[in-house]
């Protein structure tokens, strides 16, 4: 009977030793994944910014003039005899003018005011 119970017992422990260094082994192998996969996204990135600075290069108001002026389609740079000038049959100048408020403290929102907290600051002018 003792044999029997001991022979229960040792497979006991070794079943539960074989699932132990199973579940060992697996965590080692998703370790290793991991690594992997950190690995060949650092790839990626340093691949990615490469093909971004390419991308930029190519994209870059230099590289398309050189590009479109190495081709043969009669494209220049505006030189002075493309300028065209313009007359008008009466010289007239807009000059901006600035709003002047008849009323300082009317036009404005008097809730507004009171909530600002500042006073409004007015000029006095020598008459």
């Amino acid at each position: 009977m003792r044999l029997i119970n001991f022979s229960k017992w040792i497979f006991l422990f070794t079943g539960l030793a074989l699932v132990y260094i199973h579940m060992q082994m697996e965590i080692i192998d998703l370790a290793y994944r991991a690594k992997f996969k950190e690995k060949l996204i650092k790839k990626l990135i340093e691949k990615n910014s490469t093909v971004n600075s390419r991308i930029l290069a190519l994209k870059s108001s230099n590289n398309l003039g050189v590009k479109m002026l190495a081709e043969d389609r009669g494209m220049e740079f505006g030189g002075s005899k493309n300028i065209v000038r313009a007359t008008t049959p009466l010289k007239t100048t807009v000059r901006p003018q600035l709003s002047k408020r008849s009323d300082t403290g009317n036009s404005s929102n008097p809730l507004l005011s009171l909530l600002s907290g500042s006073a409004q600051a007015e000029a006095k002018t020598g008459e």
